[in-house]
């Protein structure tokens, strides 16, 4: 099909995606009755081969815990679906060390020496540089500290993370793609997502604490896919929604 995308006047044309897998699905398995004392293992014999035989392994009793019904005996399937597959992913690497003792400044007062502490995002955003030679990432977040009751006792705004990515890698190959290559895959991506990965740790004495951890750019679009998998509920509805405000973690 052909597409006009984000950063480029002209028009694509777009292969369907090539499938790394085979689709067609063996055919010599069986099922296999269960003993009355062995009600609770799985009713499908396992195929070493078998792409879904993770999924096929899960025994009766562990999938009534996640609401399947007894009458379904899972299988694997080809599906089709439609989905935002990542294409290309940016990784940086960040570190911010806190020293408790000087934070709040000379009217601030003093944070109490923690027990722990935890980042929470405030919020996070991604735009495309202005020519379409990258997309500008930018993160804030918050180190919450608490006591060895798990209250809260200060928090403290971290620096803002922001960074450009200009390099990416494709998933799953690695390969980087940067400069024209990069731009005329902007012309084809639809959306992006930030993967904010950060952990908080203090020192020994209690008072610093070190922020670290990655932030991943990840960009994606929208794809119609044939995978093969399980479906656990067969007949019936689902409803997808997202946490609204003030849960969302909102754009910077």
């Amino acid at each position: 099909m052909s597409v006009e995308r984000l950063c480029g006047e002209e028009l694509m044309e777009m292969d369907d995606l090539l499938f790394e897998k085979d689709l067609a699905l063996e055919e010599n398995t069986e099922v296999v009755e269960d003993k009355p004392k062995e009600e609770d293992q799985q009713k499908c014999p396992l195929d070493p081969s078998s792409p879904c035989e993770k999924c096929l392994a899960i025994n009766q009793t562990t999938r009534r815990l996640f609401g399947v019904r007894d009458t379904v005996v899972p299988t694997c399937e080809c599906l089709d679906i439609c989905v935002q597959n990542v294409r290309l992913i940016c990784t940086r690497n960040f570190s911010q060390t806190i020293n408790l003792g000087s934070v709040m400044g000379c009217r601030g007062g003093t944070c109490p020496l923690p027990s722990s502490c935890r980042v929470v995002v405030l919020c996070a955003s991604e735009d495309l540089l202005p020519d379409c030679s990258g997309v500008h990432v930018n993160v804030r977040a918050m180190v919450v500290f608490e006591d060895a009751s798990g209250n809260p006792t200060c928090c403290i705004i971290l620096n803002n993370i922001e960074f450009d990515c200009t390099s990416f890698v494709r998933f799953p190959s690695g390969t980087t793609v940067t400069g024209s290559a990069l731009r005329n895959e902007l012309k084809i991506i639809d959306g992006s997502c930030v993967v904010v990965n950060l952990t908080c740790t203090l020192s020994s004495d209690r008072r610093t604490a070190t922020v670290s951890g990655t932030i991943v750019e990840k960009l994606w679009k929208e794809e119609n896919l044939w995978v093969e998998g399980i479906l656990p509920y067969p007949h019936s509805i689902t409803v997808k929604r997202e946490f609204p405000a003030p849960h969302a973690i909102p754009e910077c």
